[in-house]
């Protein structure tokens, strides 16, 4: 992990913590921004780039989804997409040339990129709504009124 050596303050486009990576090829740059906070996990972002021309091919930073960019190809990349809030963990492959990705496991065709952050907010929701259904705390029971504690008080 490296910090930023220029003066100017963090934000969006100049996050504190970062790595910048290329692919082993030279053809892909990925930027990774780390994120995290006293009672918060570590998220580590991806921002994955086409060297030669800078062009943004995915972008999850300030996303709250941790990601890592886990093998090139010649077209385009596989990534790694998880929840750190909830369940939700795809793998996806990124044609990056054709502007498309699929998801592991699923039997769609190839779908546009630009379907991709929504699909990834779609079931990182989908998912939390599920977990929260299933261990909803239990109903607390009615409070007692003042009158109420005394008599057990005194009793």
């Amino acid at each position: 992990m490296s910090v930023n050596a220029d003066e100017s303050p963090p934000s969006a486009n100049n996050p504190a913590f970062r790595e910048d990576r290329t692919s082993p090829d030279g053809k892909w740059r990925v930027l990774y921004d780390y994120m995290d906070g006293e009672k918060s996990p570590l998220i580590i972002s991806p921002r994955v780039m086409d060297a030669a021309t800078s062009r943004v091919v995915i972008d999850l930073w300030r996303s709250c989804l941790d990601g890592t960019v886990i093998e090139f190809s010649p077209p385009g990349f596989r990534v790694e997409v998880r929840d750190p809030f909830g369940s939700m963990h795809v793998t996806a492959s990124v044609d990056a040339h054709a502007s498309t990705f699929v998801l592991d496991g699923n039997t769609l065709p190839p779908r546009p990129l630009s379907e991709f952050w929504n699909d990834l907010r779609t079931r990182a929701d989908q998912e939390r709504r599920e977990w929260h259904a299933q261990y909803a705390p239990a109903a607390t029971p009615p409070a007692e009124s003042l009158l109420q504690r005394i008599r057990r008080w005194l009793n």
